[in-house]
């Protein structure tokens, strides 16, 4: 019975080790996982230090800080512009009172009926919805409605249309209808 209990005695130890690596890969797991929390954690409060101290400090930074200052800065003047882009897109002006869109052009918000701030309405890169029941004001170049969809018509402009045939060689006008120059006789 020795060579059994020989067998038994290593099916155990293997068992043992087997069980004290998995525990050890467990407790190492949760260890990794409390220590991914806890810098998650460290990263938001520099994130907020740092939103802090950018928006305590707008004009009057530490040297060290200036270019990533300047940068958050020029980011926020594009963000700005990009969202008065959409604005002037989407033909709205926003009231600062309680959020609402309305019409490009309003003086009074259509919700709270506050005054809404002075837009920087361009009337002449800007076509108005014929549609009665919209309105809304559209950038020139669109083809439908940004509000209800209908197909925008401009006012077409006057297409001029030759009433001479210039001759390239000699410059004489001629009459549509030639085929040749009446001056030089070059072919037209």
């Amino acid at each position: 019975m020795g060579m059994l209990d020989d067998l038994k005695k290593k099916v155990v130890d293997t068992s043992d080790k087997a069980v004290n690596k998995t525990k050890d890969w467990s407790d190492t797991s949760k260890l990794n996982s409390t220590i991914n929390a806890e810098q998650k954690k460290i990263d938001n409060n520099y994130y907020h230090i740092g939103k802090l101290y950018s928006t305590m400090h707008v004009n009057d930074y530490e040297s060290d800080f200036a270019g990533m200052m300047q940068e958050i800065q020029a980011s926020q003047a594009i963000i700005r512009d990009c969202k008065e882009q959409i604005k002037q897109i989407k033909g709205v002006v926003i009231c600062e009172n309680c959020n609402t869109e309305n019409p490009l052009g309003a003086t009074y918000c259509s919700k709270c009926g506050k005054e809404l701030p002075k837009s920087d309405f361009d009337g002449e890169n800007m076509i108005k919805c014929s549609n009665p029941a919209c309105g809304k004001y559209n950038p020139k170049g669109m083809r439908f409605c940004i509000g209800c969809g209908q197909p925008l018509v401009e006012v077409e402009k006057k297409i001029e249309y030759p009433t001479k045939k210039v001759c390239s060689n000699c410059g004489f006008e001629n009459s549509l209808e030639n085929g040749f120059c009446e001056e030089c006789r070059t072919k037209l």
